[in-house]
């Protein structure tokens, strides 16, 4: 008897990820394709084409999708908010259906996704309340509570989260709707047009790491001190800026400044702020909702 298999895919802002798997252990090993993200027309027709020969096998039995944002969840649609222009309106469920056919679809946002792999396989496997915060071209992020993500009015958008500047920041921020917010001061798109280069590309000393390690530890205080996070994964291409996440931890520490009675947390020990498992978190979770929810 042929095994079934489930999809996922990871859509970003410049690239969509597709996978196939028929067991979460499988899924450690299984290869990833990779599309890059152009209009919906062209990038969708590939991301069909993957998964077409599986539809015809009769192996695709369902397919998770972890979506770049805002998102309408109840209605699977790309929010007309969202930077990429093209992409406005787009609905998951028509998208699919209409190139694979009725299967069975979970479209979760890419942050909510990546926190459930995470939370239920990865970094976070063990308490009660996880954070995770991922700083690429953009910031996203998302809040698990006993493994389950957080919804409520939508989703968490911890990246347009409003805070106040760093000491000696001069520099605009670049989000369009918010003069303040965190994805303005400390994305990577940010970064580049501060200093012309990627975080990665910077030297550890360099001031721009400070002051991005700034903004960052405000963001995770703000998480332990609003939900209680237990645990925050932080993850995205910034965060391979040398020594970025350490100096992160060590100013959460000194913001915290010995307030609250747990140590762990004062102290922001190595259990607190931590790296993802997962090269691809969004992936991995999108599979694993598929899954539970079939």
């Amino acid at each position: 008897m042929t095994a079934s298999l489930i999809g996922a895919l990871e859509a970003g802002g410049t690239t969509i990820r597709c996978v196939v798997a028929s067991s979460p252990k499988d899924l450690e090993s299984a290869h990833v394709v990779e599309v890059p993200t152009t209009t919906p027309q062209d990038t969708l027709d590939q991301v069909g084409a993957f998964f077409q020969p599986f539809v015809r096998s009769g192996q695709l039995t369902a397919i998770g999708v972890a979506s770049f944002g805002p998102l309408d969840l109840q209605t699977m649609t790309i929010a007309s908010t969202t930077p990429k222009v093209s992409w406005r309106g787009l609905n998951w469920r028509h998208a699919l259906h209409s190139r694979l056919g009725d299967l069975h679809l979970t479209v979760e946002t890419d942050t909510n996704a990546a926190i459930f792999a995470e939370a239920n396989s990865g970094a976070a496997v063990g308490v009660d309340v996880a954070a995770y915060v991922t700083v690429g071209t953009g910031i996203g992020g998302a809040i698990s509570v006993k493994g389950s993500p957080l919804h409520g009015i939508g989703h968490p958008e911890i990246g347009h989260v409003l805070v106040g500047r760093a000491p000696g920041d001069t520099h605009l921020g670049i989000c369009t709707f918010h003069q303040h917010c965190l994805e303005g001061f400390a994305s990577g798109s940010a970064l580049v047009e501060r200093y012309g280069v990627p975080a990665s590309l910077l030297r550890a000393d360099h001031e721009g790491l400070e002051i991005e390690a700034h903004y960052l530890a405000v963001a995770c205080v703000n998480l332990i001190l609003t939900v209680g996070a237990e645990r925050i994964v932080l993850g995205g291409g910034v965060l391979d800026a040398p020594g970025l996440r350490r100096q992160v931890s060590q100013k959460a520490a000194q913001l915290l400044n010995g307030y609250l009675p747990q140590h762990e947390v004062n102290g922001v020990a190595v259990s607190v702020i931590v790296a993802p498992k997962f090269i691809h978190s969004g992936l991995v979770g999108a599979w694993l909702l598929a899954a539970e929810q079939r």
